[in-house]
């Protein structure tokens, strides 16, 4: 779904109208669409600066901040297409410890 989800993006990661099918090349950060989805699953969950997600995947800030904002639609559309709604605090059960 998400492999989908990126390969039939119309734009490219600079929000540019895409000429070629896009593809993971060679030198790219992520060998796989499964760790495009671990970042962009770390991000949504941590909320780490920019820099610290560059740092924990080895790339610069302004490539993180790129990556970021190229795969969040992306990462939400696949979260909205699982049925996936969050959690709400009804589904949490908070035990007082008896004194």
């Amino acid at each position: 779904m998400f492999k989908n989800e990126l390969l039939e993006s119309k734009q490219t990661q600079e929000g540019k109208e895409r000429v070629n099918k896009p593809t993971l090349y060679k030198n790219s950060p992520f060998s796989s669409t499964s760790d495009q989805l671990y970042f962009i699953l770390i991000y949504t969950k941590q909320y780490p600066t920019q820099t610290v997600q560059g740092q924990l995947f080895g790339i610069s800030q302004s490539k993180a901040n790129l990556w970021i904002h190229y795969l969040l639609p992306k990462g939400s559309t696949l979260l909205q297409d699982t049925g996936f709604q969050g959690f709400s605090p009804a589904d949490v059960l908070i035990l007082q410890p008896a004194n």
